[in-house]
C-alpha cells in the first residue's frame, strides 16, 4: 500500500489478463477490447475436401435425420394425445391391459405427451405416484402425475419440468433408503451417473473434505457443493437460458447457477407439494363421489321397486316391420301437467331391458375401479366369489340377456296396466283406472281429426281446393318463418376468450386452421404467457392467485380487460398494460420501490371496478340460490298440482261427447313419438276391458257401453247406425256402438274382419266379414261374399248363455255358462278341434264333445290354431287323519296344425 493508501494490484490485474488471453486470443490487455482479425487469404483450390472430415460424418447426419423425425412425429403424437381424455390416455399406454402403468410405460409416455424430463426425474416423479410402492400406478395415480407436469391446466404455480440432469434428481436417485445422505460407494455412482470427469484421487479427496464429522456420509446440500465445483458451470447456465456475464469469475458464475439451482428446487418442491394436496384431495372427492353413488344407486333400486309394484308391460320382439320399436316420447307430461324426471325413469326401464347398459353395470365398485377396457380374468359365481346380496347378480341371472324387448314402455311403468291387446300394428294398454295408452303402428290413423288436431290445424303446402277440403286446412294461412338466429356455440365463445388474452400479453398469432383454432390457442399461444405475466396482471387488479392454474387465470384476466374497457375506456386499458411492462422492467432491474409504486397506482385505479366485481359477484351467488330455490318450490307446486288435476280427473264425472255429440270423448294417449300426446284421465271415461283384431280395436266402458275404433272395411266396427248409414267408415278414435245401446256388454273380441260381444244377459252378439263362416250365420255366406255391418245376435244353442267369446282370423269359439266349448268358421288345420274328420268349415257353432265333462273358463283363437283351458278348483284326497286339500285342473288344450304348434293336433 502506498503513502495514499492504494493497494498494489499488479498481479490481480495481470491474473485477469492471462485468464482473459486463453479464453479470447483477440484480448488486448492495453486496450481492452477484441481486435480484429484479417481472414486468411485461401483460394478454393487449395482446399482439400475430404481433409479433417469426421469418418462418421454420414452416420451423424442419418441420426440427426432420424432424431428430427422422431420429434417431428412426437409433435404429432402430442396433438393427438391432447385431444385424448385422461382415461383414453391411459388405456393407449397400458399396453399390457393390466390397469396400471409400470415404469417403462411410463418413461415411454412422456415424451409423446410433451414432456421433457430426465430418467431420474421420471423416477422421482412415479415413485411420487406410487404411493403403495407396488411398482405400478394406477389411473388415479396417474392423474396425479398429469397434474404435476401440467403448468397450464395442472398445478396452480405454472410448474413445468426440464430434461436437465440436476444434482437433486441423481441424489435422490441413488438415495434408495431416503435418509437423505449417500456414503462413499453412492457419491462415486452419483458421479458416474452425472457424467462428470473426475480422477479417483479427488473424488476421495472430495468426499473426505465434505465429509466433516467423518461420519461417511455426506448430506444433499454438500453434494451440491460438490456438484457445482465439478460441473461445467457455463453450459449448466446455457441449458437453463441464462447468459452468463462476459468477464464474470468462476466463483460469481457458481453463484449465479446456484442461485438459479435453488428456484428451480423451490418450484419444484411447490409443485410436488401442490400435486400431493391435490391427491390427497383428490382421495376425499372420490370417498365422498363413492358414497353419493352407493346412495344414488340405493335411491335407484327402491324407485325401481317401488315402480315394479305399480306393474310393467313388455313388448317381446319388435313386429315385422319394427312397428313396436318405435322411440318413446322423451317427456310424457299431459298439456296442463308437467311431468319431472322421465328421463331418469326411462334410462333405469334401458337398463333392465339391456343389462350390460344397467347403472349396476356401471357401479364404481372396489373390485371393478380399473380403467382398463378388458374384462376381469376371474369368472364370476353365484356364492363363490360374489354374494348373493350384490347387484351384480341381477345382471348375471337377467333374462333379458338374449330377449329383443322394445324399450318404449318405459312410459307405462308404474301405471297399473291390467291388460294388453294388440292389433297387426297397434297395441292397447288398459290401466285398472280405465286409462288408455297405445304405441306402434305405421300410420297416423289413431289421431284425432278435430279443430285443435296436428293434421289439421297446419298448413300443408299450396294445395287445390278438393286437397285442402280433403286435408281439411281450408282457410290455413302459411305459416310465417321464424327468423333465424345464429348464436355462438361455446367453443366459439372460448376461443375469442383466449384471443382476447393472448392479444393482450402480444403472443397472439392466426391459427393455420381456423376450423380447430381453440386447440390452437390452449395448446400453442397459451403455454407461451408467462406465469409471471399473469401472476402479475391479476396481482395488480387486486386478485388472489393461490390454487388457480394458467386456465383459470385466462378466465380472470379476460373477466377483468372485458370490465376494463367498458368502465374505464380503451385508452386507459392500453396505459395498464404499459403500467405492467414497465413494472416487469422495473424488477429487472432491481428497482423494487418503483414497480411497488406502480402496481399500487394500478390497485388504485381499479378500486372502484374491484367493488363492481364484488357486487356482481354477490348477486350473482343470491340470484343462483335463489333460482334453485324457486326451482324446488316450483317443482313441488307443480307436483301438488298434477296429483291434484289428475285426482280431479279420475273424479269427474261431467261427460264430454265427440263433435257429433253421440259418443263419449274417450282418449288414447300415445306413449311413442308417433303417438298423441298423453292425455289426463277422466273419470267418465274409464273402460274395463280393451280387445284388438287385425287392424280395429274396441274397448268396454264401465257402464256397459262399446267402442270400437280402426279401419272399419267390411263393416268390421258395427258403425253402420253411427257413421251416417256408412257401414264401412273408418273411424279415427273411440266411437259408440249405438246398435248395441241398452244392452250393457261384459266381453268383446275382436278378429281380422269380424267382431263379436257379450251382453250382460248371455247373449251373443256377432258382426263384420262372413266368410269362412266365422259369423256363425248359417251357409248362406257360403253362397255369397257377404258382411254384417251391425250386431246380430247369434244362437249357438237351445237355452246356451254364453259368457266369453274369442275371435280368431277365420274362426270363432265361445264359452258358455256350464263351461262348454263352441266352435264356427275354418276348420283348416285341425282349428276347432273336432277330429281330423271334422276340418272342413262349419257355418253354425258346434260343440267340442272332446271336452266333454271338463270345464272350460278360457279360450283364445288364433290365426290358426285355437287354446283353452280349465277351471282350477279344490278336492278332498286320501282318507283319515291323511286326508288333504289339493288344487287340480288348470289344464291347458290345443288344436291346430304343425306348423304352428310343435306337432298336428286336430281334437
Amino acid at each position: 500500500m502506498d503513502a495514499f493508501g492504494r493497494t498494489d494490484n499488479d498481479g490481480a490485474v495481470a491474473a485477469l489478463q492471462a485468464e482473459a488471453g486463453a479464453e479470447d486470443a483477440g484480448f488486448d490487455p492495453a486496450r481492452g477490447r477484441v481486435a480484429r482479425r484479417r481472414p486468411p487469404d485461401i483460394q478454393p483450390g487449395d482446399v482439400d475436401p475430404l481433409a479433417g472430415r469426421d469418418a462418421n460424418a454420414d452416420q451423424d447426419a442419418e441420426e440427426e435425420a432420424e432424431h428430427a423425425a422422431h420429434l417431428a412425429d412426437n409433435e404429432d403424437l402430442k396433438a393427438l394425445y391432447d385431444a385424448m381424455t385422461p382415461e383414453e390416455v391411459f388405456m393407449e399406454f397400458d399396453v399390457d391391459g393390466s390397469g396400471f402403468i409400470d415404469l417403462a410405460e411410463f418413461k415411454d409416455m412422456l415424451p409423446k405427451l410433451g414432456v421433457k424430463m430426465s430418467s431420474a426425474k421420471a423416477l422421482k416423479y412415479f415413485k411420487m405416484c406410487d404411493t403403495d410402492g407396488s411398482g405400478e400406478i394406477d389411473f388415479e395415480e396417474f392423474k396425479v402425475a398429469l397434474y404435476a407436469c401440467d403448468p397450464n391446466s395442472g398445478n396452480p404455480i405454472g410448474f413445468a419440468p426440464n430434461n436437465l440432469l440436476t444434482p437433486k434428481d441423481a441424489f435422490e436417485m441413488f438415495d434408495e433408503d431416503g435418509s437423505g445422505k449417500v456414503d462413499e460407494d453412492e457419491f462415486f455412482f452419483v458421479l458416474e451417473y452425472l457424467q462428470l470427469d473426475v480422477p479417483d484421487e479427488k473424488q476421495d479427496r472430495l468426499f473426505s473434505q465434505y465429509d466433516a464429522d467423518g461420519s461417511g456420509f455426506i448430506d444433499y446440500d454438500e453434494f451440491k457443493q460438490i456438484w457445482l465445483n465439478c460441473c461445467d458451470v457455463k453450459k449448466e447456465l446455457l441449458d437453463r437460458e441464462i447468459t452468463p456475464p462476459k468477464f464474470a469469475t468462476k466463483g460469481q458464475l457458481i453463484r449465479i447457477l446456484e442461485k438459479a439451482l435453488g428456484a428451480e428446487e423451490e418450484a419444484e418442491k411447490r409443485a410436488l407439494a401442490e400435486a400431493d394436496r391435490w391427491r390427497k384431495w383428490q382421495l376425499i372427492l372420490n370417498e365422498k363421489k363413492r358414497m353419493i353413488a352407493k346412495a344414488l344407486r340405493r335411491s335407484k333400486l327402491e324407485l325401481r321397486t317401488a315402480l315394479d309394484a305399480a306393474g310393467q308391460v313388455y313388448t317381446l320382439g319388435s313386429g315385422t316391420y319394427n312397428q313396436f320399436a318405435g322411440d318413446v316420447v322423451k317427456d310424457i307430461s299431459s298439456r296442463n301437467y308437467r311431468f319431472e324426471g322421465f328421463s331418469e325413469v326411462y334410462d333405469l326401464w334401458h337398463g333392465r331391458i339391456y343389462p350390460g347398459e344397467s347403472f349396476l353395470a356401471k357401479d364404481d365398485d372396489d373390485n371393478q375401479k380399473r380403467v382398463s377396457g378388458k374384462q376381469q380374468d376371474e369368472k364370476l359365481e353365484i356364492g363363490k366369489n360374489i354374494s348373493v346380496e350384490d347387484p351384480r347378480v341381477e345382471l348375471m341371472t337377467s333374462p333379458f340377456r338374449e330377449v329383443t324387448c322394445a324399450t318404449n314402455t318405459a312410459a307405462l311403468w308404474g301405471r297399473r296396466i291390467c291388460q294388453v291387446a294388440l292389433c297387426e300394428n297397434v297395441a292397447v294398454a288398459l290401466s285398472d283406472l280405465g286409462e288408455l295408452y297405445s304405441w306402434g303402428g305405421q300410420s297416423h290413423w289413431w289421431h284425432e281429426v278435430e279443430e285443435d288436431a296436428v293434421w289439421q290445424t297446419q298448413w300443408r303446402g299450396d294445395t287445390t281446393a278438393r286437397s285442402s277440403t280433403l286435408l281439411m286446412t281450408m282457410k290455413k294461412d302459411e305459416p310465417v318463418e321464424d327468423a333465424i338466429e345464429i348464436k355462438e356455440s361455446e367453443e366459439d365463445l372460448e376461443a375469442e376468450k383466449y384471443k382476447v388474452v393472448t392479444t393482450y400479453y402480444a403472443v397472439w398469432s392466426a391459427p393455420p386452421q381456423s376450423d380447430n383454432r381453440l386447440v390452437y390457442y390452449k395448446d400453442v399461444l397459451v403455454p407461451k404467457i408467462p406465469y409471471e405475466s399473469l401472476k402479475l396482471s391479476l396481482e395488480t387488479r387486486c386478485k388472489a392467485v393461490e390454487q388457480s392454474t394458467k386456465f383459470d387465470m385466462c378466465d380472470m384476466v379476460y373477466r377483468d380487460i372485458l370490465l376494463e374497457k367498458k368502465v374505464l375506456g380503451e385508452r386507459a386499458h392500453r396505459r395498464i398494460r404499459e403500467m405492467e411492462e414497465e413494472v416487469v422492467d422495473l424488477r429487472k432491474r432491481r428497482k423494487k420501490a418503483m414497480a411497488k409504486k406502480l402496481i399500487l397506482d394500478i390497485q388504485e385505479m381499479w378500486e372502484p371496478l374491484k367493488h363492481m366485481q364484488s357486487e356482481e359477484d354477490a348477486e350473482a351467488i343470491k340470484k343462483a340460490e335463489r333460482e334453485i330455490e324457486e326451482k324446488h318450490v316450483r317443482g313441488e307446486q307443480n307436483y301438488v298440482k298434477w296429483r291434484k288435476g289428475v285426482q280431479e280427473g279420475r273424479e269427474d264425472m261431467n261427460t264430454s261427447f265427440s263433435a257429433r255429440g253421440n259418443s263419449l270423448d274417450v282418449q288414447v294417449s300415445g306413449i311413442t313419438a308417433r303417438g298423441q300426446q298423453m292425455k289426463t284421465p277422466r273419470g267418465y271415461a274409464k273402460a274395463v276391458a280393451v280387445t284388438c283384431g287385425s287392424s280395429h280395436a274396441s274397448l268396454v266402458h264401465e257402464n256397459g257401453q262399446l267402442y270400437t275404433w280402426g279401419m272399419g272395411a267390411s263393416g268390421r266396427l258395427g258403425l253402420d247406425l253411427t257413421e251416417d248409414g256408412d257401414p264401412s267408415a273408418d273411424a279415427p278414435k273411440p266411437t259408440l256402438v249405438q246398435a248395441l245401446a241398452g244392452r250393457p256388454v261384459v266381453r268383446a273380441s275382436c278378429g281380422y274382419a269380424h267382431s263379436a260381444a257379450v251382453t250382460v244377459d248371455a247373449r251373443l252378439f256377432v258382426w263384420g266379414s262372413g266368410a269362412t263362416g266365422k259369423l256363425g250365420l248359417g251357409a248362406i255366406t257360403d253362397q255369397e261374399e257377404c258382411f254384417c255391418s251391425v250386431p246380430t245376435p247369434l244362437v249357438v244353442g237351445k237355452n246356451v248363455r254364453v259368457r266369453k267369446v274369442s275371435c280368431g282370423s277365420a274362426h270363432t269359439a265361445c264359452i258358455t255358462d256350464k263351461g262348454e266349448l263352441f266352435v264356427w268358421g275354418c276348420g283348416d288345420g285341425g282349428r276347432l278341434g273336432l277330429g281330423s274328420k271334422r276340418m272342413a268349415t262349419l257355418y253354425r257353432p258346434s260343440r267340442v264333445e272332446a271336452l266333454a265333462g271338463k270345464k272350460i273358463v278360457s279360450v283364445s283363437c288364433g290365426n290358426s290354431h285355437t287354446l283353452c283351458s280349465t277351471a282350477v278348483r279344490e278336492v278332498w284326497q286320501g282318507e283319515g287323519s291323511a286326508r288333504v286339500k289339493v288344487k287340480v285342473g288348470g289344464d291347458v288344450f290345443e288344436a291346430g296344425p304343425l306348423n304352428v304348434l310343435w306337432r298336428f293336433f286336430p281334437s
